[in-house]
């Protein structure tokens, strides 16, 4: 496993590397990563059972890439002996090294396109003369590619990636950890976190684009009222605009937890997840709220689409009609049920089809057995 940054950086691509990786151990794969050495980390240690190495990279800004590019490059080198198969999370410059050792040593290589839209691998890569030549190179070479979710798959393809070497693999989620609490539990939880009497909104992710915090928040202030409780639990560059926003239009019953360490606590305690976004690859997010029970309210994007069946297990709106959005603010907070009825087919749809162990089981038959 190859991924430019890797616990404790607990990203998307990050957490998914991690899970897979020990899933596939657990099968019986041998399986090593590489990733950047952070600051305080060690240059190698095992964790869950996956022997981790830490490589060096230039620290200055902007070079972090080429640092990584040439230090993976060596290892993977001077250690072929140690691995038939390279798989690349996310489609960064260490995917070249990946591909350039592949062809030069014989090796199978899988890269992931984790994201979709201007913010994913593909659009920050097309406005850039190196992204784009990197994508050149890329398409070129005999890899495999995977995409989480259609509409990432369907952006490599208009990219013009071979059909043959694309293959669609939904991310997993952990559903033994994800899990509701018995209802006694979550009563005490909600009652240590200050959360009784109110119906909860969960945000948790990045405070960044393609995430639309302030969107849901202008529907928040026209739509909700002192039965409502809106956490946002994480932290990035739009934190601040969106704290200026709240204090100036004086939007009640917002609460900002910061970057949390305890998101499971949060997933348990609350009642609804909102994910206001514009383009997402498949959000980890996401599939880790339903796996814990809550009622989903996100936006009508394709990602979104293919997990959620709209008023059975989670509620889409548009970006197009806050007033919609409105209502069901309105109806949620209404409603007699602190959680709808939509979280237990939620839950039992992650279950059955986005669980870490389908998504082990499908990269060794449709995407190792490949090679």
């Amino acid at each position: 496993m190859l991924i430019p940054r890797f616990y404790p950086v607990m990203g998307g691509a990050e957490n998914q590397c991690r899970l897979l990786s020990k899933e596939l151990v657990k099968m019986g794969h041998s399986v090593f990563v590489l990733t950047q050495r952070e600051k305080n980390t060690a240059a190698r240690e095992i964790l869950d059972g996956v022997d981790v190495h830490r490589l060096p990279g230039f620290a200055l800004p902007g070079l972090f890439s080429f640092g990584f590019f040439f230090s993976s490059l060596s290892f993977l080198i001077l250690n072929r002996v140690k691995y038939d198969l390279i798989h690349i999370h996310l489609a960064t410059s260490a995917a070249l090294a990946a591909v350039l050792s592949g062809v030069i040593l014989g090796k199978s290589c899988v890269v992931k396109f984790a994201g979709a839209g201007d913010t994913g691998d593909l659009g920050t890569s097309r406005g850039k003369l190196l992204g784009r030549l990197k994508l050149y190179i890329l398409k070129s070479s005999r890899a495999l590619f995977t995409a989480p979710s259609d509409e990432v798959a369907s952006e490599l393809l208009g990219a013009g990636f071979n059909a043959s070497s694309v293959v669609k693999i939904s991310n997993g989620v952990d559903c033994s950890y994800y899990s509701p609490l018995p209802p006694d539990k979550r009563e005490l939880l909600r009652k240590e976190m200050g959360w009784r009497g109110k119906k909860v909104f969960l945000f948790a992710g990045r405070l960044e684009e393609p995430k639309d915090i302030a969107f849901f928040l202008n529907v928040w202030s026209a739509s909700a009222d002192d039965r409502g409780l809106f956490v946002i639990a994480g932290s990035g560059s739009q934190e601040k605009a969106l704290k200026t926003l709240v204090d100036e239009k004086q939007i009640k019953n917002v609460v900002f937890a910061g970057k949390r360490g305890d998101i499971l606590s949060f997933y348990r305690a609350a009642d609804y997840f909102v994910l206001p976004s514009h383009a997402e690859g498949l959000s980890n997010a996401l599939l880790e709220a339903m796996s814990c029970g809550l009622t989903v309210i996100a936006s009508d994007i394709a990602a979104n689409r293919e997990i959620i069946e709209d008023g059975k297990d989670g509620l889409i709106f548009s970006f197009e009609n806050p007033d919609a959005l409105g209502e069901i603010i309105k109806n949620t907070l209404g409603s007699a049920r602190a959680s709808g009825n939509m979280g237990v087919p939620a839950r039992e749809k992650i279950v059955s089809k986005y669980s870490i162990a389908a998504a082990a089981e499908n990269h060794v038959n449709k995407v190792y057995a490949g090679f």
